[in-house]
């Protein structure tokens, strides 16, 4: 048994110590594993990590590029963000890092740069920027993250290096290879203690024998008991500094996400929207100019806006300065759920208002961007009354499950079939959505309806082609909030062999393109709901919006 253990003791202290220099050797001093600076490949100027590659905790990541052209920029953010701002620009997708030929992977993309430089941007968690070699360190918690290396300047060669930074490996690596060594010095010592026992055995049988006290024969004298703990410190100590150095762990994301904003984003989002929206509403004022709506609005709140403004014009309203207004947001009421990629939105209750009006309308306001680069736009505005949305933290507690997704579809399937055809359904029709229908379907008297045409759209600039209809839906207290957007075309036609219809409003017909008189008049309107669809029960409409709108145009 002893002789097994003496040689276990061996092997294990062998290993130790080849297994401690490299260690030793490979961090050095300053406890970091360097890779070989890997330039990129010829015509590409950035570079960025996938996630997978630095999906680790307990670890500390060193990144550190330089170009001979120019400044370089380095910078770490969430996957989703770093690759919504690369978009299409030629880039090398590191996906291995090795300590033999240090950063490869492969070349995606055309565009030569992004439309913004990187380090004007806020989406980076850490970043460094200047000419020279730009380092940047990471403590590596398992939160998702890429690494994004940019390159600008002149065409000139861009190397990348990887540094894996472990606290105390250096020590870790001196301790294992000297506990290593004690352990390989062990099967020595028994063997030496050994022979001095099997010597001093055969010089006290060959003696001879006499009267005196018995004497204790040389090298038969036992050792201190202080002796073994002479041992124990030195080994223990190693064994403890050996300790200091945290292992990396691996840590695997099944699905990476982030809310579409966070709580402390949420002043600075609508204080942007509130300036370019301002900006929007004193053009328009000034001069009947609609072109600035497009950086503040989108979707059906945009074809909105485009139709008041020229309406305006039509009817030789007065050019004046635009009165600035101010949104509010109710106390936490922010409903932000999480999102795998761009667009992504989020919603808030409060109100938009000037600064002298008394008491402004509540309204849930819904933003929308497609991209990390876009700005915030609304793209809905219900007004809700006193009607109160108790919202969840952002992220995934306010995303729904497939169940709450298809039954927000039920309930904007079953608006669209009230509107053609009456069928309620489940719904309790607010009095706002069946005054729509009463417009769609009630004959005139010298009209009829000709045809109907109710669809939901997206929130897309292109009336033409707004993009996909479906539901934003996210969880809140008791269930979860559905708002949508629809369009609502109808043509009423003249009855009578050769009745025709016009437009009493002259201004509203030169704003629609229909003046004169027809046989058919084409109506156009946008339809927004908010509806609360509770886990059980009913679903309840908080606010329904139509506005009037003129005919799409891209």
């Amino acid at each position: 048994m002893r002789r097994t253990l003496l040689v276990l003791a061996a092997v294990l202290g062998g290993l130790l110590l080849v297994v401690g220099v490299a260690v030793a050797v490979v961090f050095g001093p300053d406890d970091t594993a360097d890779t070989p600076a890997s330039p990129l490949p010829d015509g590409v100027r950035a570079a960025t990590t996938v996630p997978d590659l630095l999906g680790y905790r307990d670890a500390t990541l060193r990144v550190t590029a330089e170009s001979a052209g120019g400044p370089v920029f380095v910078g770490a953010g969430n996957p989703i963000d770093v690759d919504s701002y690369l978009g299409d620009t030629r880039q090398l997708r590191v996906t291995t890092v090795t300590p033999l030929d240090g950063a490869t992977g492969t070349v995606r993309g055309t565009a030569p740069a992004p439309a913004v430089a990187a380090s004007s941007l806020d989406l980076w968690d850490r970043s460094v920027h200047g000419r020279g070699a730009q380092a940047l360190t990471l403590d590596l918690d398992g939160t998702p993250t890429s690494v994004a290396v940019l390159a600008a300047g002149k065409r000139a060669a861009v190397t990348v290096s990887f540094g894996l930074v472990v606290a105390h490996a250096f020590v870790a690596g001196l301790a294992a290879a000297v506990l290593g060594l004690v352990l390989l010095t062990l099967p020595v010592l028994a063997r030496r203690r050994r022979r001095r026992r099997e010597r001093a055995a055969e010089r006290s049988a060959a003696a001879p024998e006499v009267t005196a006290p018995e004497a204790v024969p040389a090298g038969t004298h036992l050792r201190s008991t202080r002796r073994p703990l002479r041992w124990a410190v030195p080994v223990l100590c190693v064994v403890a500094l050996a300790g200091c150095a945290a292992v990396p762990q691996r840590v695997t994301t099944a699905e990476i996400t982030r809310p579409g904003l966070e709580r402390d984003e949420l002043t600075a989002a609508l204080a942007s929207y509130d300036e370019r929206n301002n900006a929007a509403i004193d053009l328009a004022s000034r001069t009947h100019d609609a072109s600035g709506w497009a950086t503040a609005d989108r979707g059906i709140i945009l074809r909105s806006d485009l139709h008041s403004t020229r309406y305006a014009e039509e009817s030789g309203e007065a050019e004046a300065a635009g009165t600035a207004l101010t949104t509010t947001p109710d106390a936490s009421s922010l409903v932000s759920p999480s999102f795998t990629g761009y667009p992504m939105w989020f919603a808030v209750t409060g109100t938009m208002a000037d600064a002298e009006e008394k008491k402004p309308q509540r309204a849930l306001l819904v933003f929308e961007r497609d991209g990390v680069l876009d700005p915030w736009r609304m793209s809905a505005s219900v007004e809700i009354g006193d009607e109160k949305v108790r919202a969840l933290a952002p992220g995934a507690a306010s995303r729904p499950s497939r169940a709450q997704v298809a039954a927000a579809q039920a309930v904007s399937d079953q608006v669209v079939a009230y509107l053609e055809t009456g069928e309620k359904g489940e719904l309790t029709v607010p009095d706002r959505l069946a005054r729509l229908r009463e417009e769609i379907v009630g004959d005139g008297v010298n009209s009829r309806l000709e045809r109907a045409t109710i669809r939901a759209v997206g929130s897309g600039d292109d009336a033409l082609d707004p993009g996909d209809g479906a539901p934003k839906v996210a969880v809140v207290e008791g269930g979860v909030l559905v708002t949508a957007t629809f369009s609502v075309d109808h043509t009423q036609a003249a009855v009578g062999g050769d009745a025709t219809l016009a437009f009493t409003d002259e201004a509203f017909a030169r704003a629609v393109g229909q003046t004169g008189r027809h046989r058919a008049l084409e109506l156009r309107k946008v339809l927004a709901v908010a509806v609360l669809v509770p886990d059980d029960g009913t679903p309840t409409f908080l606010g329904v919006r139509t506005d009037t709108v003129g005919p799409p145009t891209r």
